[in-house]
């Protein structure tokens, strides 16, 4: 079992992968989940912090992906996404979509909602 020190330093280096990855400085970043420093930023990353529920809902928010991810590094399994949300009948393809999807900006998302609101 991992202590705590272990998972925050775990969840710090997948949001630090993340933050770089999005081309997000670390004043940028601390100010987007509402930190004051790169100070803040830095310790989060170095897992020197527990952080809390709302600010990790926060980074997910600002990284655009989910929860599940930040602690486990993937995207959730398929059974986990449709014990949630009682999807029985989802299909691969339709699960795959989800996954591209919740990657998207909220302006390539709203794109792609009005394209399929056009096809009813």
């Amino acid at each position: 079992m991992k202590t705590k020190k272990e998972y925050s330093k775990e969840i710090g280096a997948r949001i630090k992968a993340l933050r770089i990855e999005r081309g997000i400085t670390m004043e940028d970043f601390a100010k987007a989940i509402g930190y004051t420093s790169k100070t803040s930023t830095y310790n989060l990353e170095q897992g020197r912090q527990l952080i809390s529920v709302p600010v990790l809902k926060k980074i997910a928010e600002v990284l655009n992906v989910s929860l599940y991810y930040l602690e486990f590094g993937e995207e959730p399994p398929k059974e986990i996404l449709i014990e949630r949300h009682s999807l029985s009948d989802i299909t691969d393809l339709e699960y795959d979509l989800l996954l591209y999807f919740r990657k998207l900006s909220d302006v390539e998302k709203s794109a792609i909602v009005n394209i399929l609101k056009k096809g009813d």
